[in-house]
């Protein structure tokens, strides 16, 4: 039986530093300033870092900054002698995340199924070992199975900040692995992002700038290929601060996120997932409001006596 490799399954994330969802562009002022603006076309943060490579009348040797609109400032170079013009060129990279983020390594979600649904668990080996990558020492990404098509729901509360929902699985091969999966991708507030992979073409139930809670619907489980069983690949990463303290002089190799091994909360109670075993999704109201403002709090208590 033939089985077939399409490019790498991308749970491997250095990827995403590549593509520049951020555009920038500077503009000459009357008093000799330089401003540096951006603008990008996809929901959530992005750390942008500016490199200039000629840079006189001008101290502001590197930009770099957060951005969360869709456009704006990123900084303003401000000339030594104001009587003078600066002399300029730059390149830039962004990157999906926030170096600064705060991980609650106590925070506790839920398994990103309705309640009552029986999950398989397996981890995910790190693939970028197969093209020379070094796996990440924090890595940690879960294959969640289960009996059949079941709705995939919000593990934590976020903002939707990428949607794929463009393939249908192929039934008619099997795959060692395989880059074009259907995805969710939700920013949490602690900037932290969660990676839903492999969900069924047209049933994802969201879209990108969506405000998710914990237990809204996401879309179905799918199979992976000819003899795949349904399934979800998940996993929790934010941006590493020390893998970006200079971008430039990055190895080829270096990795840019950190892996978060989650605590969730199943049947069981809360505790880490165990490898090889089957656990039962639950959840609570208490979970579902944990990050809700008050406001938010009443909406929900209200739209439930309704």
């Amino acid at each position: 039986m033939r089985i077939l490799i399409s490019v790498f399954f991308v749970i491997i994330i250095n990827g995403l530093v590549n593509a520049q969802s951020v555009k920038l562009s500077s503009k000459r002022n009357k008093d000799n300033s330089v401003s540096i603006n951006y603008e990008k076309d996809s929901y959530g943060s992005f750390y942008v870092v500016t490199k200039f490579n000629k840079l006189t009348n001008s101290l502001d040797s590197k930009i770099a900054k957060v951005v969360n609109g869709r456009r704006g400032r990123l900084g303003c170079l401000k000339p030594m002698d104001s009587n003078k013009c600066i002399d300029y060129s730059y390149t830039y990279r962004s990157m999906r995340g926030k170096p600064n983020a705060k991980i609650d390594t106590d925070f506790t979600y839920i398994l990103p199924f309705k309640k009552n649904t029986e999950v398989y668990v397996k981890s995910l080996a790190y693939l970028g070992t197969q093209f020379n990558e070094k796996e990440p020492e924090n890595w940690t990404a879960y294959q969640f199975f289960t009996k059949g098509e079941k709705m995939v729901v919000a593990a934590r509360k976020g903002l939707v900040v990428k949607v794929i929902d463009e393939f249908k699985t192929d039934t008619t091969h099997r795959y060692r692995f395989k880059r074009s999966k259907n995805e969710v991708l939700i920013e949490h507030s602690d900037g932290s992002l969660a990676s839903y992979k492999g969900l069924k073409g047209g049933s994802i139930s969201v879209e990108e700038g969506q405000i998710v809670n914990p237990n809204d619907e996401i879309g179905l489980s799918d199979r992976y290929d000819k003899k795949g069983k349904y399934e979800i690949r998940y996993c929790l990463y934010y941006l590493d601060k020390e893998g970006i303290n200079d971008i430039y002089s990055q190895k080829k190799h270096t990795n840019l996120y950190a892996y978060i091994k989650p605590l969730f909360f199943t049947k069981k109670g809360k505790s880490f997932l165990e490898i090889r075993k089957v656990f039962v999704a639950d959840c609570s109201e208490e979970l579902i409001m944990q990050e809700f403002s008050r406001r938010e709090k009443k909406k929900y208590q209200k739209a439930k006596l309704n």
